[in-house]
C-alpha cells in the first residue's frame, strides 16, 4: 500500500502544546529567581547577623555619668589609674550605725542584648540588703566603651573584669546574667580557672544555635549563628550552684529552652518560674527573695527561696512554680 508522505509527517504542534512548553519554562525561571533570592535572603542574614544579635546604645561619658547622678554607682576600671572602663560598682555600706561595710562578696550583672549597663542599676536596691557589692558589667561596644560586641570580645573582657575585682579583695565573685547576658556568663564560667562561687541566669537559652534555629525556621540558621553561646557545655564542666529563673509568657526565650539548660546541669542547681513575660519578672521579686537567693548561691544553708511575706512590685500575680536544689 503507497502512503502518501503526509501521512509518516509528524502531528503539528498545536497552541496547547506550544503554551505547554513556555509556562514550564516559565515555571523553571521563577524556581531560579525564588532560589536566587533564598540564596541571597541566607548570606544577607549571615553577613549582618551581629546586628540581630546586639543592640549596643552608644553615649558620652558625661551623659552616662549623669545617668548615676542619683546613686552611688561608681566607675570600675580595668587596672587603677587607668580609662579602661568595664562598669559601674556600687560597695556595700551597711544600714548599721557604727557598723562595718564589709561585703559579702561582688555580684556582677551582665545585661541583656540592648541597652546599658547602668539600665540594670536596680540590682543594687535589691542585693545590698543582702550584703553583697553589685558591679554592672558593660559590653565592649556598648555605652562609651571601645571595641565591637561578639562573643570571644566579650567573654575575654568579662574575665579579665571577674579576676580585677577579686584581685582587689572584692570576692567571692557571683556572676549574674539575664538574656543575653545568661550566654554571656556561661561562657565565661566555661573557664575552670575563673574564680565564680556561683551563678544566678535570668531567663537563657540552652544553646543559640537552637533558638535562632526555633526563632528563623524557615533558614538554616542552626548552621549561620557564628557565636554560639553553648551554655550547655559552657557550664558542663561548672561545679558552683546555679539558680534559673524562667518566664512562663516569655516569647523572645521560650521558657523550654531555659529548662533544656536547667535539666542538662551537673551540679547543685534551682530553678524557679514566674507568671511573666521576658522583661517584667523581676517585678515579682522584692529584697527578701533576693537575699535568700543569694543565701542559695553562697552556701549559707538556707534552700527554699518563698514569697510568703512578699509584696510584687508589679500588677500581676506573683505566681510561680518551684523546683526543689538537687
Amino acid at each position: 500500500m503507497k502512503v502518501s508522505p503526509s501521512e509518516n509527517a509528524a502531528p503539528a504542534a498545536g497552541p496547547f502544546r506550544w503554551w505547554h512548553l513556555i509556562a514550564g519554562r516559565r515555571l523553571l525561571l521563577t524556581l531560579g529567581r525564588l532560589a536566587l533570592l533564598y540564596v541571597l535572603v541566607v548570606a544577607l542574614v549571615y553577613w549582618f547577623q551581629d546586628g540581630l544579635l546586639y543592640h549596643p546604645t552608644r553615649i558620652s561619658p558625661e551623659t552616662e555619668l549623669a545617668n548615676v547622678a542619683s546613686g552611688r554607682y561608681q566607675p570600675f576600671y580595668g587596672q587603677p589609674g587607668t580609662p579602661e572602663f568595664r562598669g559601674w560598682l556600687q560597695k556595700y555600706e551597711n544600714p548599721m550605725p557604727g557598723g562595718e561595710d564589709v561585703a559579702k562578696g561582688t555580684v556582677v550583672v551582665a545585661h541583656g542584648n540592648a541597652g546599658l549597663a547602668i539600665w540594670s542599676h536596680h540590682y543594687g536596691g535589691m542585693l545590698e540588703p543582702a550584703g553583697y557589692n553589685v558591679m554592672l558589667y558593660e559590653y565592649p561596644g556598648y555605652a562609651s566603651r571601645d571595641g565591637r560586641p561578639s562573643e570571644a570580645t566579650i567573654v575575654s573582657d568579662l574575665r579579665e573584669t571577674v579576676r580585677r575585682l577579686d584581685a582587689e579583695g572584692l570576692g567571692p565573685v557571683f556572676l549574674l546574667g539575664e538574656s543575653l547576658g545568661c550566654g554571656v556568663v556561661a561562657s565565661a564560667a566555661a573557664d575552670p580557672t575563673l574564680p565564680v562561687a556561683g551563678i544566678f541566669l535570668g531567663t537563657p537559652w540552652d544553646t543559640l544555635p537552637d533558638l535562632a534555629a526555633s526563632r528563623f525556621w524557615f533558614l538554616p540558621a542552626r548552621y549561620l549563628v557564628r557565636d554560639q553561646y553553648d551554655s550547655v557545655g559552657n557550664l558542663a564542666g561548672f561545679d558552683g550552684p546555679v539558680f534559673i529563673v524562667l518566664a512562663a509568657n516569655d516569647r523572645v526565650i521560650p521558657p523550654r529552652f531555659g529548662q533544656r539548660l536547667y535539666d542538662s546541669l551537673p551540679g547543685e542547681k534551682r530553678m524557679e518560674t514566674f507568671n511573666a513575660g521576658h522583661n517584667n519578672w523581676f517585678g515579682q521579686t522584692d529584697s527578701r527573695w533576693w537575699r535568700e537567693v543569694m543565701a542559695f548561691l553562697s552556701g549559707e544553708g538556707q534552700t527554699q527561696v518563698t514569697m510568703e511575706a512578699a509584696q510584687p512590685a508589679s500588677s500581676e500575680k506573683a505566681s510561680r512554680t518551684k523546683i526543689p536544689v538537687r
